[in-house]
């Protein structure tokens, strides 16, 4: 029997105020129908991540890909984007006073 892998999003959970997002998932190696091994796949990523460089998000088929996506195109409005930009400014500006 031939060795096969898959990885798939099992959960998607959105949490705070800027709609940041926790990405839960697996990769599952398998010959027939016993597993060689198993491995979780996570990460989070918020309005500012780019999406190009995260490694975990990368490594997911495209199917899977295109979930994460649709919920990133629902959730991050621009007002959002903006929300989220101005916090980080400020804790900035906190952080580093003049």
């Amino acid at each position: 029997m031939a060795i096969q892998t898959k990885k798939f999003i099992d959960r998607v959970t959105v949490f705070g105020a800027y709609k940041q997002l926790q990405v839960i998932g697996r990769e599952i190696i398998k010959e027939g129908d016993d597993v060689l091994a198993e491995k979780v796949i996570a990460f989070a990523v918020d309005p500012q991540t780019d999406m190009d460089n995260q490694q975990d998000y990368q490594v997911l088929p495209a199917s899977e890909k295109a979930k994460v996506d649709e919920l990133i195109n629902l959730l991050w409005t621009d007002q959002v984007k903006a929300n989220y930009q101005a916090f980080l400014d400020a804790k900035y500006a906190e952080m580093n006073p003049e």
